[in-house]
């Protein structure tokens, strides 16, 4: 990787990756050709203008591309990226919360504030006694009520995305996507698990899942909330990845799996590009070929590829196997 990046005291993402394409005498147009990556986003990745991208991980995912375009390592631009805007913007989020409690308890106030001095000017204070004494037994026995009722109740459990879902709901949905977050809130006190694993709560009660990878034709994922009292709510949601339907009846079948870390992989099955992309560790990529796999890594020990019942782990940044009948011969 270049030394290049580390020379650069402007923290810029943009800046840094023009500044090294230039440097190297490339355009933004052989840029988009060498990553498949379309003009318009290299020239938006360069201005900093990432609001032109429909999420983060398709802007981490496109940095990631052109740092290594680039002979770049791409990890500390995605770590400046997730700091100043991925970061930035949950921290924004968590502010406006905070900020519309506030607003809420100062009205709160200011309305009790208003309705004592109204009681004042028409109740004596005996009447007052009286009346802030069956009050205060009204709100307890209100709040013992209500504690009781929440506490037996079946907690909240709403699922916002990938779909809208309510506790107690079951759905299949069709998702050509190779992972997925699971989006939701619920109430306080609550341990969420999606299949028997803890997520943690966010400020409002809400929780959001890392990426978890979609790599079978039917993927289920079971979303339990659980009280202190051990009651629990479910939710189950089925992704069918319907591309994945038909490679039973290929010819090879050719998983590319990688393991411990985030790699760039770009997978070419009898002369197509069938992936080229950052895959995430425990990422199944299904390809489907006939005669010949090829596959490109910057980092070959994180790679394995099984072809039909045989497995092998790669060696080279390049390796090229061809199929013929049920041999496979293993060229580099």
């Amino acid at each position: 990787m270049s030394g290049f990046d580390a020379q650069l005291p402007d923290r810029r993402i943009g800046k840094r990756l023009k500044q090294v394409r230039e440097s190297l005498g490339l355009s933004t147009a052989e840029i988009s050709a060498k990553t498949k990556i379309r003009e318009e986003y290299i020239k938006a990745i360069e201005e900093d203008n990432f609001d032109k991208f429909d999420s983060h991980v398709y802007a981490k995912g496109f940095i990631k591309n052109y740092a290594l375009a680039l002979s770049i390592d791409p990890q500390p631009l995605v770590a400046v990226y997730r700091r100043d805007y991925e970061n930035l913007e949950q921290k924004r989020e968590v502010k406006k919360i905070e900020k519309a409690k506030e607003l809420l308890t100062a009205q709160k106030n200011q309305e009790e504030k208003k309705f004592f001095q109204k009681l004042n000017l028409y109740i004596t204070k005996r009447r007052l006694a009286y009346f802030s004494a069956v009050l205060i037994v009204f709100l307890v026995a209100a709040g013992i009520v209500s504690l009781i009722s929440s506490v037996f109740q079946p907690p909240v459990l709403n699922i916002t995305s990938p779909i809208e879902m309510q506790r107690g709901d079951v759905k299949s949905i069709e998702l050509n996507e190779r992972n997925i977050k699971i989006i939701g809130n619920t109430s306080p006190n609550t341990l969420i698990k999606i299949n028997e694993e803890p997520i943690s709560l966010k400020p409002g009660f809400n929780f959001e899942t890392d990426f978890l990878p979609v790599t079978s034709e039917s993927n289920l994922f079971v979303i339990e909330a659980i009280n202190q009292l051990g009651i629990s709510s479910k939710i189950e949601l089925e992704i069918i990845r319907t591309d994945l339907a038909n490679t039973e009846d290929v010819v090879k079948d050719i998983v590319v799996r990688v393991n411990e870390k985030p790699t760039y992989v770009l997978v070419r099955a009898d002369g197509i590009i069938k992936f080229n992309d950052i895959a995430v560790p425990n990422e199944a990529i299904q390809v489907p070929a006939e005669n010949v796999v090829e596959i490109e890594t910057s980092e070959p020990q994180y790679i394995s590829v099984q072809i039909n019942e045989q497995s092998f782990q790669l060696e080279k940044s390049f390796e090229r196997f061809e199929l013929s009948g049920s041999e496979i011969r293993r060229q580099n």
